[in-house]
């Protein structure tokens, strides 16, 4: 059944959203003809994806072709609608945003995030840049069909709209996604208008996803594509066909660029829900770190029965934010080896609440040594029965005494492996519980 609707102004794009919407699972098609669209295939696919050739047209004619293909896929059964738009802010991008508005008989905000961290482009301070540099003094600035003349998101698209554009700065998006729903609340769906926020990093797409699902509002996306995908990932309905409940606890401490690459890719290539717990918090006096660590947990346990991997980690894919361990050390007048301590005994209870609250999990994948001594010695484990190499360096095992005795756990360094390693490690948890499972299930 069709829950995602994508109306893309070219080919290129319709297809590059479709397969993103496909690495997080949905079955997706590129349609050419939306009103050809069959029973067979509405009930085939969970995601369509439409160009309407429409980037260098006249405004009025893209305004109209996309209200076209609105008119063909705007169905009580879909739950998510996006209007993908260039990564470089080419086109017609607020009339098409005003027709796939307009479609719908109630007024939406369409939460605009015009980011793709992974191809160099992010919006800061209301800008959009292009590795590193302002947009206007990239080559979309020479586009002989749609030359962008300014750097600053908001003019594009104001230029462009009937309907009122208000901004979402990344201070609201490192506030989380409690302050992000709370910031789109504020200004409400009782009337049509825009909202375009400031994003660097999939985490924080995954915050305005998590926000913009959390305020209940109705809406559409308008972005290149991951933030949609990252919206894709968080709705239930999207998860049907999964067994209920995680199998799998990831505990990531180390803050290296390595660790970077292994979370964003276990993100994209597993089923995932995450939170991020704040070092500042973690090393601060008992009660603080007693309320991060609550935080973390009451929003991760919501979270149990839509992915079957949950994790929590103290690296929040923005390096740039790691907490200064040396200076944070001589402020508060201690070893910074103490307070790399506290860091990793939070994450560690937080692992023990998260295991005692989701009876489903039967393994845990620790990066960071660290991380794995912290995580026996909250649960008074004596030590690791060795049983196999996931990868050079990184061990599988089961837990030998205290609480969690039993417990499947892979160990890996944190620079160990390439960008997949966390993603094989995860992996070979999964198999070895589902083998389990089944042998248990034939046994009866």
């Amino acid at each position: 059944m069709i829950r995602c609707c994508v109306i893309a102004d070219d080919l290129t794009g319709a297809n590059a959203t479709g397969v993103l919407l496909r690495k997080v699972g949905l079955q997706t098609c590129t349609l050419f003809r939306p009103e050809r669209i069959t029973a067979e295939q509405r009930s085939r696919f969970d995601a369509v994806s439409v160009p309407t050739d429409s980037r260098g047209v006249h405004r009025d004619e893209a305004y109209r072709r996309v209200s076209e293909a609105a008119g063909h896929l705007v169905s009580s059964e879909v739950v998510l609608y996006n209007k993908r738009i260039d990564s470089t802010l080419r086109g017609n991008i607020g009339s098409e945003i005003d027709a796939l508005l307009d479609s719908f008989d109630e007024p939406r905000i369409a939460v605009i995030v015009p980011v793709f961290p992974k191809a160099g482009r992010i919006a800061v301070g209301g800008y959009l840049l292009v590795n590193g540099v302002l947009l206007q003094q990239t080559d979309a600035a020479r586009d002989p069909k749609m030359p962008v003349r300014t750097s600053v998101i908001r003019e594009i698209v104001e230029h462009q709209t009937r309907y009122p554009v208000r901004t979402i700065g990344l201070e609201t998006v490192y506030a989380g996604a409690d302050a992000v729903a709370e910031a789109l609340r504020t200004i409400g769906d009782t009337t049509r208008s825009l909202v375009i926020f400031d994003a660097i990093t999939d985490a924080d797409l995954d915050t305005i996803a998590a926000g913009m699902i959390e305020s209940g509002l109705r809406t559409v996306t308008a972005d290149p594509g991951p933030y949609t995908a990252a919206v894709a990932r968080r709705i239930s309905v999207f998860r049907r066909d999964r067994t209920p409940g995680a199998r799998v606890l990831m505990c990531v401490g180390s803050v290296t660029s390595a660790t970077v690459e292994q979370l964003q890719h276990a993100f994209e290539n597993l089923h995932v829900s995450w939170e991020f717990l704040r070092a500042e918090e973690l090393v601060g006096e008992p009660e603080q770190a007693e309320r991060e660590i609550t935080r973390v947990c009451d929003r991760l346990s919501r979270k149990s029965t839509d992915a079957e991997v949950l994790c929590i980690s103290s690296n929040r894919l923005d390096l740039s934010r790691t907490l200064d361990l040396a200076k944070e050390a001589e402020r508060r007048g201690v070893d910074a080896e103490e307070l790399s301590n506290r860091i990793n005994r939070g994450i560690a209870t937080a692992a023990e609440r998260m295991l005692d609250s989701v009876a489903t999990i039967a393994g845990v994948f620790a990066s960071g040594g660290d991380i794995t001594v912290a995580l026996c010695e909250s649960s008074f484990a004596e030590g690791v029965a060795l049983e196999k190499e996931v990868i050079p360096l990184a061990a599988r095992g089961s837990l030998v005494g205290g609480r969690r005795a039993g417990l499947r756990i892979i160990s890996k360094g944190g620079i160990v492996g390439g960008s997949d390693a966390a993603t094989l490690c995860v992996r070979s948890l999964l198999e070895d519980i589902e083998k389990q499972e089944t042998a248990s299930i034939a046994g009866e």
